[in-house]
């Protein structure tokens, strides 16, 4: 099976598209981290706690939400189909 040349450029724009989101998401967080620890009283350990957690959560929940766009597209799909079939 032979990728074509436009694929490998969409490939290659979904997945930048992606890691550039994740480091967009991180930086947040990391911006966000003095106020958090100050709120939370926490120490150094600790910051290290709520980094983990955030990336275990985010990880955790990439796989539930792709499933519900995928899902919610074949969704819409089949209802635009079912509007053409019966306007026909």
């Amino acid at each position: 099976m032979t990728v074509s040349e436009k694929s490998r450029w969409l490939i290659l724009l979904v997945v930048s598209s992606a890691l550039f989101l994740i480091v967009i998401d991180i930086t947040v967080l990391y911006t966000a981290l003095p106020s958090l620890a100050r709120d939370l009283g926490t120490d150094a350990s600790e910051k290290l706690w709520i980094i983990n957690a955030y990336a275990l959560v985010v990880a955790g929940l990439l796989p539930a939400l792709a499933l519900d766009a995928v899902l919610l597209v074949a969704v819409a799909v089949m209802a635009w189909r079912a509007r053409a079939v019966h306007r026909a």
